[in-house]
């Protein structure tokens, strides 16, 4: 039972992460590709997509390194990356943003 409910707080957490990852991507985007190179914006599900397409040839490197960790190891670590990662990624982009607009 408890092993169900970590795969289903896994799913959970990943679910999350993805769609603010995906937000996050759009806003860099928005913020950096599009005035240099002219481009459309990028939706939150399309940076998802693209997010995806990104991570899946590294996949395989996650998969090796997760060997010996338990779903509450990587449980842990995709908090960590939603809660600390993303924002800090974020918030370092929008002081540099700023020193761009000017």
């Amino acid at each position: 039972m408890k092993k169900a409910l970590m795969f289903l707080g896994y799913l959970v957490v990943g679910t999350v992460q993805a769609i603010f990852g995906g937000f996050i991507l759009s806003l860099l985007w928005s913020w950096f590709i599009v005035p240099k190179f002219a481009v459309p914006a990028l939706t939150t599900m399309q940076a998802i997509g693209v997010l995806t397409v990104i991570g899946f040839p590294l996949l395989g490197l996650h998969v090796n390194t997760a060997n010996d960790k338990t779903l509450e190891e990587l449980l842990n670590k995709s908090l960590a990356y939603v809660f600390l990662v993303y924002p800090l990624c974020l918030a370092t982009a929008w002081v540099w943003h700023q020193f761009i607009t000017f």
